[in-house]
């Protein structure tokens, strides 16, 4: 399953941040920059994509 599921994120090229309580500063910085520009620089920008 994992095989698959990796060949899928590297097919589409998603951004994947994995985690149950990912680390803000671990989060790259190219996805914490579109969400920012798109829905604002606050926590809750983080959690979309």
């Amino acid at each position: 399953m994992i095989n698959t599921l990796v060949e899928k994120i590297k097919k589409t090229n998603a951004p994947i941040v994995v985690g149950l309580d990912p680390t803000l500063a671990l989060i790259p910085e190219h996805v914490l920059k579109k969400n920012y520009d798109e829905y604002g620089a606050d926590l809750m920008s983080t959690t979309r994509q």
